[in-house]
This record gives C-alpha cells, structure tokens and sequence, in this order.
C-alpha cells in the first residue's frame, strides 16, 4: 500500500511497459504505484492546472490510454504504451469543470462538464 501526499480523486489499475500498477490522480498529478511492494514508479504525471476529478482507461485508436478530467476545464489523454515518461498527447479546454470521462467502443470520448454533455473524436496525435 502507497501513502501519497494528497486525497486521491481517481484511482485505475494499467498495464505500462508489462507491469499491472495503480494509476493515482493526486490533486493535480498522476502517480504510478507498484500495487504489490506500494513503491512509487517514476515522476509525477503533469498536464492538468487543477485537481483531476475523474479518470477513465481504455483502447484509443489501438492503444491503451487512460483520459483524465480537471475542474480546470481540461481532458487530457495519456497513453500508456510508452514507457514510465508518459505526457498526455491530447488536450482538450471546455468551458467548465470535467466531472466525468468515459471512453466509447469507436476511439471518441464522452465527457460530462458543469452541466453539459459531450462527445469528442480522438486528436489526430494518438495515431
């Protein structure tokens, strides 16, 4: 078990270079944790301004992804088939808060912001 510095808002299980480990939304952050001898894995994941308030992984566009929301307005998108120095290849600024994130079976992203529903397509980057 990890103690990390902050509440965490959003926590996934992921597969990064063949290693199963806890992705952590810290405030801010992302943090990778080896979820059998609790130790921190690389640097803290930095894209998002303010707090992440929700997380979601997945398959984008053929590659494992997880999609992180912040009351900042922002999406990003991290994939996880590069190596522990992740930085997120999409990122997205909507008008309030993002408050809910989850993946669709055709690459696109529904997020749920303030009031408002979206579906957005994936960027061009991810390919």
């Amino acid at each position: 078990m990890s103690r990390l510095p902050a509440s965490i808002g959003a926590v996934a299980m992921v597969e990064v270079d063949g290693r199963t480990l806890v992705l952590a939304a810290v405030g801010r952050w992302l943090r990778l944790a080896d979820p059998v001898s609790g130790d921190l894995v690389g640097l803290p994941l930095s894209g998002h301004t303010d707090s992440i308030t929700t997380m979601s992984t997945g398959v984008m566009r053929g590659r494992p992804v997880a999609v992180t929301g912040s009351t900042d307005g922002t999406v990003c998108a991290w994939p996880l088939d590069g190596g522990l120095q992740i930085d997120p290849v999409t990122v997205r600024r909507l008008p309030a808060a993002v408050n809910a994130a989850a993946l669709t079976s055709d690459d696109r992203l529904a997020v749920g912001f303030g009031a408002d529903v979206a579906v957005l397509a994936a960027n061009r980057k991810m390919t």
